[in-house]
């Protein structure tokens, strides 16, 4: 729609039908491997657009144990959580379920979590390009890996920390990584529309930052190539290798100055909020409150620690001169 050949409602319902047009299309590129480029790229957009959030929710429905009593059966021994509920039995839709079969549904459940992880992983190794076909991309590959990794370990947990004691109080956070995100792509060259898309893809890791700004976002026919409309060309005059090392600096001092200075006055607040009946805040959760300062917060400085001494070397065998990412040619 964006490049003038397309409607907004013809947009909408290919979104809402993205799941399942995803999947018709990865079964034909079985038969038709001109198609398998197309089939990627749909498994990529519903990574990012509904795999990124899935996760997030889901973790955070846990953490606070709200509908995730099946969940909870399953991890109880391994987290020492507490079970009231365990000899209770489930309705859904006036049937009963025992506890053998909301044991079913909690493993269900679980794998949501696992399957919406690879997913969002798997998109942004492909839309990024990170691709073993020589020794600099294999170590581009081998550094991508944990930091894209831990990145994603990194801001799912937080943001989930985030909802599940402040709620809607967490918008404001995540609103400000939004925003950092799209000026910062503003500022190397995107068009507002694009930056946009950047800005909710990259709100788990880092995405874009090596396309170039006029660029096809993502796939287009070959028959359209000599009557495609691409973008007017920015202003910015920003090279390549300047571009990724903004973008990834941006990211990094988000997760460093905004999402992890959250993640330590949210701890201090939800300890003193047992102690101090006063404070206004949820303290409800399915593992016990010292576990923020013991655990999660620790293991999330770690993870931020790990990944902000991969990201300068992974920028530097990510920066090959003369090298421009394209969209994929799709027949």
């Amino acid at each position: 729609m964006w490049r003038g050949k397309g409607n907004l409602f013809r947009a909408l319902v290919f979104l809402a039908m993205c799941p399942l047009w995803a999947l018709l299309t990865h079964l034909y590129s079985i038969f038709n491997k001109e198609w398998r480029s197309k089939a990627l790229m749909l498994k990529t957009m519903e990574g990012f657009l509904c795999a990124a959030p899935q996760l997030v929710l889901q973790l955070s429905f846990w953490m606070r144990g709200t509908m995730t009593s099946p969940m909870e059966l399953v991890l109880a021994e391994q987290f020492n959580t507490t079970q009231q509920t365990q000899d209770v039995n489930m309705t859904i839709f006036g049937r009963d379920y025992d506890s053998e079969e909301r044991y079913l549904f909690g493993f269900a459940q679980f794998l949501s979590i696992i399957f919406s992880f690879l997913s969002v992983f798997s998109s942004v190794i492909y839309f990024n390009g990170l691709e073993a076909h020589s020794v600099r991309s294999a170590g581009k590959l081998c550094l991508g890996i944990p930091f894209f990794l831990l990145t994603i370990l990194y801001r799912s947990v937080s943001l989930a920390l985030l909802l599940c004691f402040l709620k809607w109080w967490s918008s404001i956070i995540i609103f400000l990584m939004f925003f950092t995100t799209v000026l910062t792509a503003l500022c190397i060259g995107d068009r507002f529309g694009r930056a946009c898309v950047y800005g909710v893809w990259s709100m788990l890791v880092p995405v874009g930052y090596s396309r170039d700004p006029v660029s096809p976002l993502g796939y287009y026919s070959v028959n359209s190539l000599d009557t495609l409309e691409t973008e007017e060309p920015s202003q910015t005059n920003v090279k390549a290798s300047d571009r990724s090392s903004y973008f990834l600096t941006s990211h990094m001092l988000s997760s460093l100055f905004i999402l992890f200075p959250s993640i330590t006055i949210l701890t201090v607040l939800v300890n003193r909020a047992q102690v101090f009946s006063s404070l206004t805040i949820s303290t409800t959760s399915i593992f016990p409150i010292s576990y923020l300062s013991m655990v999660f917060l620790p293991l999330l400085g770690l993870s931020l620690a790990v990944s902000l001494l991969l990201v300068r070397p992974f920028h530097r065998t990510d920066c090959t001169k003369g090298e421009v990412m394209e969209g994929n040619i799709i027949v």
